[in-house]
């Protein structure tokens, strides 16, 4: 009996061993792993630490070159702003020196005209500035002779104004007198009668001068046979009223009988 059980415990210490020993097998299989990946995550530190070693020195580096890239193109707009101050300023020396050549051609042309001016005067070149102010002196005079001159012929005009003024209205006058006159040789002629409303027609002479204020008398031939007054006066025709009392006995106005103003004038 004591067999069978001692061959099934050696059996089951055996099973035992091996299932313990499978079991530290594996834990340990377990803690390489483990020991490896903690050997990886120390790698991959450290190459982490080395990387970010690396980028801080290249990130200054960039750094350090783009300050340096800045400075260059600060200097080259600084250069590019000189050269552009240098063009400028070159281009108004060239001005300044086209100015000066104009200003010298101009001083030579001048020379040679005043040389010219002042040939057969016989005066040096040196001498030019005194005979010019001698010539100027000379010229102020003849100015203010010129001036009181202009003085004298100005009131010497007032006085022919006032004058011509004078003579235009004289000859106004004259004018006026001589057609008022005229009026008295001038006749109009009687176009129409209506002896009904007792009122006639009469169209003016071209020059005649009626005004409704005028006194017209009738004339046929050379005699007066009755006098008119003025009813209107419109651009082309007169209409006058018939004073009947002033007809001479049998007479009747007629057309074609011709009018002449009442009064004659004197002037």
């Amino acid at each position: 009996m004591k067999t069978p059980l001692f061959a099934v415990a050696c059996v089951g210490i055996g099973a035992a061993g091996v299932f313990s020993y499978t079991k530290i097998a594996m834990h340990q299989a377990e803690l390489d792993s483990t020991n490896e990946k903690k050997e990886r995550i120390v790698n991959v530190e450290h190459s982490y630490v080395k990387m970010q070693k690396n980028y801080d020195l290249e990130k200054d580096l960039k750094k350090k070159a783009e300050d340096a890239l800045n400075d260059t193109r600060a200097e080259i707009e600084l250069k590019e702003s000189q050269k552009l101050a240098s063009k400028r300023t070159l281009k108004d020396l060239d001005n300044k020196v086209a100015n000066q050549q104009e200003q010298i051609e101009e001083v030579e042309t001048l020379i040679k005209k005043v040389k010219e001016a002042f040939q057969g005067q016989n005066v040096e070149l040196e001498e030019i500035p005194a005979f010019v102010e001698k010539l100027n002196e000379e010229r102020k005079d003849l100015q203010k002779q010129s001036e009181e001159l202009a003085i004298a012929v100005e009131e010497v005009q007032k006085k022919l104004d006032a004058n011509n003024a004078d003579l235009a209205d004289l000859n106004k006058r004259e004018s006026e007198r001589i057609n008022s006159l005229r009026q008295n040789s001038l006749s109009s002629l009687i176009t129409a009668v209506n002896s009904n409303w007792g009122f006639v027609i009469i169209k003016p002479h071209p020059n005649a001068l009626i005004d409704a204020d005028s006194n017209l008398i009738i004339v046929r031939g050379a005699q007066h046979i009755g006098r008119l007054s003025i009813n209107a006066v419109e651009a082309n025709r007169v209409i006058a009223d018939i004073d009947y009392d002033s007809l001479v006995a049998g007479a009747r106005v007629r057309a074609g009988d011709r009018v002449i103003l009442a009064k004659a004038n004197s002037r």
